[in-house]
């Protein structure tokens, strides 16, 4: 796995966390 490969992997799994944590910020308003 190229270096560049393990970045993007890290960048996606946070930004699929942010998206989870805005779902459950809107859901509670």
């Amino acid at each position: 796995m190229k270096r560049d490969d393990i970045i993007f992997d890290i960048i996606e799994k946070e930004h699929q966390r942010q998206l989870k944590g805005i779902e459950l910020i809107a859901s509670e308003n």
